[in-house]
């Protein structure tokens, strides 16, 4: 078993995994106000039984499990997108070990099958399909994302089956459901023995005593038995374990020798992405109603700064808009008056990550889940309010500007970081800057060199990336994504140093309310914080 990541303090992990368990705290608050049916044995069933893991491994050793398996079952969270999208490719990545295999899915329903044969043939339309299954009124979830499944089946050429049985909804059946859908897995088994066969289902159904269990006993008793695999994905308990151990970026786990965990999601994406399906039930027209996501983003941040939350704070909460497409972002930004390089900068990042802070209409704008992103962006909102530059007011000179955006994608990629550890690197970004700007080989090596998360800055790197700005001879986007680069590594460094106390959250609340004020403060914060950090 790995023990805690060196260099870090325990306390230090305890605390940020606390700020996670308080966000998805006040989200299932929220979903009990929705949703108050009590919490059913059977749902406990399986968090009792997959709470602890043996130790991390690479996806490419499951892979390799799941080629010399023949009964290999998905576990499924229907309501965030993550877990189809994850299913998709490992089912191709499968397929070129095993091109003999096969897919069972759970929305559609056995007795459907024929109207799938028909749509998969091209013998009907993806909408007449969806129709004749009741897609929308049986399983409602998402189709964008469960049609990865049938595409990658039709791709493939592979046998695709509707698994699930009735009753539906009804906790009170969920047996009589399991026993005849694993009738209905079984017979699949029997008839192509030879296939490997994957069934993607909700999780809760794959604990051992319940749908796994029943079909190992029904193939028991006609004298077939199957080699299998289980994949899991994002288990809330071995997620805590890991952080509590500070593995932010373990993305899978062996549970047992034939039991894996690979996570590509966070509870709090797992339980916000449930609290919006919850919502949309009871409102079919609903969009995404994201305000309460945001502000608890907020609330919980700011308490983890310690910084005050009054009444002037509440006062202050952005405005948050779900209903605005990519397509009308720049319209709806140009009527309020926002500058036109603003606007194209704020509609590139709405585009690439679904979530926008807008500090001149003290905005945000969403409309898709992506945690990191609404962290960043939610973050950026409470450094714009410390540093009391709401209403947006100071006139800065453009040098001055760009190392205000450092600071601020600083503190929105630490902010990200907190809420979502596993937020990944820079790397890909850094490359498309430093080609951008390789005409300038004194420039890129002064990057170069304020990116090294180990070497110390000499202060000439400093001055030349002072005078690149003050020149303003690159685009507004190479500049944008320039001051974005160094403020996310900056954010790294300074995440790390909070996890081995070099740093206090009392430095953290100082960086906030600095109002980085006055001709060449902003370079002046970013230089004292790179050399302290390095």
């Amino acid at each position: 078993m790995t023990e805690l990541r060196m260099g870090y303090s325990r306390k230090r992990i305890d605390e940020i995994a606390e700020v996670k368990r308080a966000a998805v705290q006040r989200i299932r608050t929220d979903i009990g106000q929705i949703d108050t049916s009590p919490r059913h044995k059977y749902i406990e069933n399986f968090t009792t039984e997959f709470a602890t893991f043996e130790d991390i491994c690479d996806l490419s050793e499951i892979l390799a499990k799941a080629s010399h398996s023949n009964l290999i079952w998905i576990g499924d969270y229907h309501a965030l997108s993550r877990f189809q999208e994850f299913t998709a490719t490992f089912v191709r990545d499968l397929y070129r070990l095993n091109p003999n295999i096969s897919l069972g899915v759970e929305p559609v329903f056995g007795r459907h099958q024929k109207i799938l044969d028909r749509w998969m043939q091209g013998r009907i339309s993806e909408q007449a399909f969806l129709e004749q299954i009741r897609y929308s009124e049986d399983w409602g979830c998402d189709w964008e994302s469960y049609s990865l499944l049938f595409d990658t089946a039709r791709d493939l050429k592979i046998p695709i089956y509707g698994v699930d049985c009735h009753p539906r909804y009804d906790m009170r059946s969920i047996g009589r459901r399991d026993h005849r859908t694993a009738r209905r897995i079984a017979g699949i088994v029997q008839n192509d023995p030879s296939r490997t066969l994957i069934i993607v289902f909700g999780e809760s159904h794959l604990a051992s005593k319940h749908l796994p269990g029943r079909v190992r006993a029904m193939l028991a008793d006609k004298g077939v038995s199957r080699k299998e695999l289980l994949l899991l994905q994002n288990l809330d308990e071995v997620y805590w374990k890991l952080q509590k151990r500070g593995l932010e970026d373990v993305r899978s786990v062996r549970l047992t020798e034939q039991q894996y965990c690979v996570f590509n999601a966070t509870p709090i994406e797992k339980y916000e992405s449930f609290r919006q399906y919850l919502y949309k039930c009871v409102d079919e027209d609903a969009t995404g109603v994201w305000t309460h996501f945001v502000h608890t983003l907020i609330d919980v941040t700011m308490e983890f700064m310690d910084l005050k939350r009054d009444e002037s704070v509440l006062d202050s909460l952005p405005k948050v808009y779900s209903e605005i497409s990519p397509s009308e972002f720049p319209q709806l930004l140009a009527r309020y008056s926002v500058p036109a390089n603003r606007v194209r900068l704020a509609l590139d990042h709405f585009q690439e990550s679904g979530t926008s802070y807008v500090p001149e209409l003290n905005s945000i704008f969403i409309h898709r889940l992506h945690l990191t992103a609404a962290a960043e962006e939610s973050t950026r909102f409470v450094h714009q309010l410390c540093r009391g530059d709401l209403p947006v007011s100071l006139d800065r000179p453009g040098g001055d500007q760009f190392f205000v955006t450092v600071i601020e994608r600083a503190l929105g990629y630490f902010g990200s970081k907190l809420l979502d550890s596993s937020r990944d690197g820079i790397e890909s970004l850094s490359k498309r800057v430093l080609s951008q700007i390789s005409y300038n080989e004194q420039l890129a090596r002064a990057v170069s060199s304020l990116l090294n998360p180990t070497r110390r800055p000499a202060a000439q790197h400093f001055e030349t990336l002072k005078v690149a700005i003050g020149s303003g001879t690159r685009t507004g986007r190479t500049t944008h994504m320039l001051g974005q680069l160094l403020g996310y590594a900056l954010g790294r460094k300074l995440y790390g140093a909070y996890l081995e106390t070099r740093i206090s959250r009392r430095d953290l609340q100082a960086l906030f309310r600095d109002p980085l004020a006055g001709p060449n403060r902003p370079l002046e914060c970013y230089r004292e914080l790179t050399e302290r950090l390095s």
